[in-house]
């Protein structure tokens, strides 16, 4: 889950869109509700299911699909716990994610959340991926792996590099967080120009 202003995005697996809607025996709704007080925020998740049984002999499909659900809060999470209300445990909350700026030409192709919060990305040139965690997350820390490897500078910090045949890695850490930005096909150089202009998201 991340945080953005009175924003919450919610990752979860779930059922892949049905182009008819509910009319689709294989279709699954989700929505979340959420419950705030000034200390907490409670949330859940909950599934709908369609209008119409499938036929006999054929179940649902229920491929693990990533999606990405987004809820209002009364007021910025600010420093409050979530706490998923079925099962009472605490949520981990990325309550600070980087992003490319609207401007960059780069366009979003998909978002999910667990240990680490990754984001993919395309444009003309190429595709990469922008990963965040905790500050291991992306550490070159393979050189058997990785042909070339060396240090250079992003957004003010040192941070690692790691090449080899289909794959340029870039890490760094910034307020306490690993990022990682990977590639198959961009070069380093392209890798640190993204870096310098990722901004937070809102």
């Amino acid at each position: 889950m991340r945080a953005a202003g009175t924003t919450l995005s919610v990752s979860i697996l779930g059922s892949p869109p049905a182009e008819a809607g509910p009319a689709d025996p294989a279709w699954r709704g989700y929505q979340v509700e959420v419950a705030e007080t000034d200390d907490v925020v409670e949330l859940v998740v909950r599934e709908q299911l369609p209008d119409v049984d499938p036929p006999p002999g054929h179940g649902s499909s229920r491929v693990g699909h990533a999606l990405l659900l987004s809820v209002q809060l009364a007021q910025p999470l600010a420093g409050r716990p979530v706490i998923d209300r079925s099962t009472g445990s605490p949520v981990p909350v990325f309550r600070r994610v980087l992003t490319v700026r609207p401007s960059s030409g780069w366009l979003p192709r998909s978002e999910q959340g667990g240990a680490t919060w990754m984001q993919s990305f395309t444009g003309p040139g190429g595709e990469f991926i922008l990963n965040q965690g905790p500050s291991q997350i992306g550490v070159v820390s393979h050189p058997t792996f990785f042909e070339r490897t060396g240090l250079t500078t992003v957004r003010g910090v040192s941070a690692e590099w790691g090449s080899a045949p289909g794959e340029t890695s870039l890490h760094w850490v910034e307020a306490g967080d690993g990022v990682q930005l990977m590639s198959s096909v961009l070069p380093l150089d392209a890798l640190v120009e993204i870096a310098n202009g990722l901004t937070a998201a809102e």
